[in-house]
């Protein structure tokens, strides 16, 4: 395989990482939200950006 393909493999490879974990995050706000321990989903997301993206 070429440098160039293992390059892009991994680039992949970071976009679905990233992906997962933004979808993660939306997952965990939205169950704050639904068990009332945040005033609004986007509040919960504010939150765990600052706690867990730093």
């Amino acid at each position: 395989m070429s440098a160039d393909a293992n390059i892009k493999k991994a680039n992949m490879a970071l976009a679905r990482a990233a992906l997962s974990e933004a979808n993660a995050l939306d997952a965990l706000a939205s169950a704050l939200y639904r068990n009332h321990m945040a005033d609004s989903k986007d509040a919960a997301l504010e939150v765990l950006r600052r706690r867990f993206l730093r």
